[in-house]
C-alpha cells in the first residue's frame, strides 16, 4: 500500500507485490498465451545488424511451395500455377552460366504475387559485356485446386524492365498423388520463343536487347505461343524435391548472338530444405548447363521467435460494492505530483513513461511513452490496468493519450466500469473496442503535471548494412552509426550521426553521369574510409492544431546535402487519409571537407497524399513535386503493412527529366521493413528496414530526411489500433 497523498487524503495503489515486476500471468479468455509458435533453432545472416539480422527475419518462414531459378513459386524455370501463402516473402539467389539472378518475391494478397528481380544479363548485344536488369513480375491466381480441378493463374515476367526476360503464360497445376504435382502451361513472348503453334492474337512484340527500362504492354503479342509443362515430386520426408520440365524459353536473343547453345528443352533439378524457411537446389539446363539457387522465406504472418516470452498483465480486480465514491482525496496539496510519480513508478517495468497528465475525483488523463511494445495497444491496455489497480474509486474515465516522438497523436478514453466488466467475458475485444472512443490527441490542461525530463541528452552506437542497386550492380556494406541527442524542450533537439565504414562496400560504385546535375551519381566520392558526419541537425517538431504536424530541420540533412527542411502534415487519426507538403532548400556537401560546401544548390519540394486501406494492410502513397536535380514528378508507392510491423513496399518515380543516359526512363525499387520483436522473445519497437533500390540515379531523387512526420504518426492511427486490438487485453 501507497499513500503518495499525505495530510490525510490517501490514493491507494492496488497493486499485488511483485505483480508487475515479476508479471502474473493472465488465465482469462483473452489472456492466455499461444504457445504453439515455434521456437528458433537456428539463424543465419544476411545482414541488418542494427537489432537482430535480416537473415534471422528471412530465414524461419515456411514456404508452400518452392521457388525457380526467377524466384517465383514454379517448377526450374517455368511458373506453377500454385501461390505463395499469402504474406510471404522470399528473397532468392539463383544463376548458370552468364545469368545471375537476385529476386525478392513478395504474396501481395491471397490471389496476387508481385516479385522484384535484379539481373545481370549477357548475349543481348553480341559482345561479351554484361548489363544489369531491374524487373518487376506480376501473377494472379484466377482459380484454386480443387479435388477434379487444377489451379489456374495468368502471369507477366518483366512487367516493367528491358523486356529482356518480357513474357506471359496461362498455366495449371494439379497434385494427382501424394507429393506429385503436374503442371502445364502456354507462354507469349519469351516464354513463346520456343514456338509450338502461331499466336491467334497477332502483332508484333517490342524488341528485347536488355536496355533501358520501360513498361512492356504488348502482352499476349508475338508471332507464336509456347507450351511448357512439368513435374514436381516431394518426397514425404527429408526435404527433398525432384523437378523436370519442359522449357519453352528457347533464348532466341542470347542465341541468335552466339552468347547460349539451347541443346535440349528440358531440365532438370533436386531441392534440399537444408532448414525450416531456407533451400537450395541444383539443376541441369539446357543439356549443358550446371545451376543453383538459395532461397530464404519468411511468413510475416507467424513470427520467428516466441511471442509470449515476456510476463503477462497484472491481474485485473474489479472495484468491491457497494463503494466509496467520495472525491475529497482530489483537493489534497500536491495530489498531481504524487499520483503521476507513483503511477510513473507502477509503469516503468513495462518500459512505459508517464510524460504527463492531470486528475480530478472522477477523471484521469494521462499521457504516455511506449519505449518497448511493438503493439501500441498494449501499450494502452497496461496503462488502463495500472490505472484501475491504482486509482481510488471514484475515479471512473481514463483518458489515455499517446505520444510519438514528442509528439500527442491520439486519445483512447477508458471507462473504468467497462473495463472490469469485459475482462471477464469472451466479446472483450470486439466490445472495449466499440466502447472505448478513439480521438485525436486531447491537450492536457493547463495545470496538468508534467514530467521534468527537459534538457536530456542520449546516445547509441550500433551496426547497420545498407544495400544498393546501381549501374555496376548490387553493393552492400557493414556501417557502425555512433548516433547522440540533446533534447532541449519537447519540441527543439539537436542530433549528430557519425559513421564508420567496415567493408568500404560502395567506394567503387560508379555510375554514369548525364544530363541532369550530378545530385546522386557522384555517390561514390562521399564514400571513404574513414569516419564520416552522416547528420548534425537541428529540429522542431510540434502539433499547431488537432489535425496538423509541423516538422523544421536544419543542419546537415544527409551524408550528402545540408540545408533547410520543413514539413506541415495534416493527419486525422480516425481517417485513412493524410495530406503533407514538404519544402527544401538543399546545398550540396564538400565529400572532402567534413562540414563543408559545394557550389550545387537547389529548392525542392512535394505534395503528399497518404491512404491506409481497410482490407490486408494495403497502403499507398503519391508524392508529386520537385526532385533534387530540378525535375518535376512524381511517386506512386505501394506497400502492405501487417499488424506486426512487417512491410513490403514497392515504389516508381517518374520525371520529366531527359533519362536517355541512364538506366530507364523511370525509377523503381523495393524496401522490406522487419520488427526486431519477429525475431526475438524480448519486447522491442526496433526495426530494420532494408531498402532495394538504384541510389545513383540523378532523376527521381530526393533528400534522405531522417523524421518525416508520416512514418511517426501512422503507428497510432485508429486503423493501426484496430488491427493490433486484441493485444489491449494481453
Amino acid at each position: 500500500m501507497v499513500n503518495p497523498c499525505g495530510n490525510g487524503a490517501e490514493l491507494r495503489l492496488q497493486i499485488p507485490p511483485g505483480s508487475l515486476a515479476s508479471g502474473g500471468e493472465t488465465t482469462g479468455p483473452h489472456g492466455r498465451h499461444d504457445r504453439g509458435r515455434d521456437v528458433i533453432k537456428k539463424a543465419g545472416l544476411i545482414g541488418g545488424l542494427s537489432g537482430p539480422v535480416l537473415a534471422g527475419a528471412m530465414a524461419f518462414g515456411a514456404a508452400a511451395e518452392s521457388l525457380n531459378l526467377y524466384g517465383n513459386a514454379g517448377l526450374i524455370e517455368m511458373p506453377v500455377a500454385r501461390p505463395m501463402p499469402d504474406g510471404t516473402v522470399s528473397t532468392t539467389i539463383a544463376g548458370f552460366d552468364g545469368v545471375e539472378r537476385v529476386t525478392v518475391d513478395f504474396q501481395l494478397a491471397p490471389r496476387v504475387g508481385a516479385s522484384f528481380r535484379y539481373a545481370t544479363l549477357s548475349g543481348f548485344d553480341g559482345s561479351n559485356t554484361e548489363r544489369t536488369d531491374q524487373q518487376l513480375d506480376l501473377k494472379f491466381v484466377l482459380a484454386r485446386e480443387t479435388e477434379t480441378l487444377p489451379a489456374l493463374a495468368l502471369g507477366i515476367r518483366d512487367l516493367i524492365g528491358s523486356g529482356a526476360n518480357a513474357g506471359e503464360y496461362l498455366v495449371a497445376s494439379k497434385t494427382v498423388a501424394p507429393g506429385l504435382t503436374l503442371t502445364g502451361g502456354l507462354g507469349w513472348g519469351r516464354l513463346g520463343s520456343d514456338r509450338a503453334f502461331d499466336n491467334p492474337i497477332g502483332g508484333t512484340r517490342s524488341q528485347a536487347t536488355g536496355g533501358a527500362d520501360r513498361f512492356n504492354l504488348d502482352l499476349f503479342q508475338g508471332d507464336g505461343v509456347g507450351v511448357f509443362g512439368g513435374l514436381e515430386w516431394r518426397a514425404p520426408r527429408g526435404g527433398w524435391v525432384i523437378k523436370a520440365e519442359y522449357s519453352s524459353d528457347a533464348y532466341a536473343t542470347e542465341a541468335a548472338h552466339g552468347a547460349r547453345d539451347i541443346a535440349s528443352p528440358w531440365n532438370f533439378g533436386i531441392e534440399k530444405q537444408l532448414f525450416k524457411g531456407l533451400d537450395a537446389g541444383i539443376y541441369y539446363l539446357n543439356g549443358s548447363d550446371i545451376g543453383f539457387r538459395l532461397s530464404f522465406t519468411a511468413d510475416p504472418n507467424r513470427a520467428n521467435a516466441p511471442q509470449d516470452f515476456l510476463p503477462g498483465p497484472a491481474p485485473l480486480k474489479a472495484r468491491a460494492m457497494p463503494v466509496d465514491r467520495s472525491t475529497g482525496w482530489a483537493a489534497a496539496p500536491g495530489i498531481q505530483a504524487k499520483v503521476f510519480d507513483a503511477l510513473g513508478k507502477a509503469l516503468a517495468p513495462e518500459g512505459i513513461i508517464v510524460d504527463g497528465g492531470a486528475i480530478t475525483g472522477t477523471h484521469i488523463d494521462i499521457a504516455i511513452i511506449n519505449r518497448k511494445m511493438n503493439r501500441m495497444p498494449k501499450a494502452i491496455g497496461r496503462t488502463a490496468r495500472v490505472l484501475a489497480l491504482a486509482l481510488p474509486p471514484s475515479v471512473e474515465t481514463f483518458d489515455i493519450t499517446l505520444i510519438e516522438d514528442r509528439i500527442p497523436t491520439t486519445t483512447v478514453a477508458v471507462n473504468r466500469s467497462d473495463l472490469e466488466r469485459l475482462d471477464t467475458t469472451f466479446a472483450a475485444v470486439p466490445e472495449s473496442w466499440r466502447l472505448f472512443a478513439r480521438s485525436n490527441a486531447l491537450p492536457l490542461p493547463e495545470a496538468a503535471w508534467q514530467r521534468a525530463a527537459y534538457p536530456a541528452f542520449s546516445y547509441a552506437l550500433a551496426p547497420r548494412v545498407p544495400f544498393g542497386l546501381a549501374g555496376d550492380g548490387l553493393s552492400f556494406d557493414v556501417i557502425l552509426d555512433a548516433s547522440a541527442t540533446y533534447r532541449v524542450s519537447r519540441s527543439l533537439s539537436f542530433s549528430g550521426t557519425v559513421t564508420q565504414s567496415l567493408l568500404g562496400g560502395f567506394e567503387d560504385t560508379t555510375t554514369a553521369a548525364g544530363p541532369l546535375p550530378q545530385v546522386r551519381s557522384n555517390f561514390a566520392e562521399f564514400q571513404s574510409n574513414g569516419p564520416q558526419v552522416e547528420r548534425l541537425t537541428g529540429e522542431y517538431v510540434t502539433k499547431l492544431a488537432p489535425h496538423l504536424y509541423a516538422r523544421a530541420s536544419f543542419g546537415m540533412l544527409e551524408r550528402m546535402y545540408g540545408g533547410i527542411s520543413s514539413e506541415l502534415l495534416w493527419k486525422d487519426t480516425t481517417s485513412p487519409f493524410a495530406y503533407g507538403i514538404e519544402l527544401n532548400y538543399a546545398k550540396q556537401r564538400d565529400p572532402d571537407a567534413l562540414l563543408g560546401f559545394g557550389d550545387y544548390e537547389t529548392w525542392s519540394g512535394h505534395g503528399s497524399l497518404y491512404w491506409e486501406s481497410a482490407r490486408n494492410g494495403i497502403s499507398a502513397q503519391l508524392d508529386a513535386g520537385r526532385y533534387l536535380a530540378g525535375d518535376w514528378g512524381a511517386t506512386v508507392t505501394l506497400g502492405r503493412r501487417f499488424s506486426n510491423g512487417w512491410e513490403v513496399a514497392g515504389y516508381v518515380t517518374k520525371t520529366d527529366a531527359d533519362t536517355s543516359a541512364s538506366d530507364g526512363a523511370f525509377d523503381k525499387g523495393i524496401r522490406l521493413t522487419i520488427p526486431l520483436q519477429w525475431t526475438t522473445p524480448f519486447a522491442t519497437r526496433r526495426a530494420v528496414t532494408v531498402p532495394f533500390s538504384d541510389f545513383t540515379r540523378d532523376d527521381g531523387a530526393r533528400l534522405n530526411i531522417g523524421n518525416r512526420l508520416y512514418p511517426i504518426l501512422r503507428d497510432s492511427d485508429e486503423k493501426r489500433l484496430g488491427d493490433n486490438w486484441e493485444a489491449f487485453w494481453q
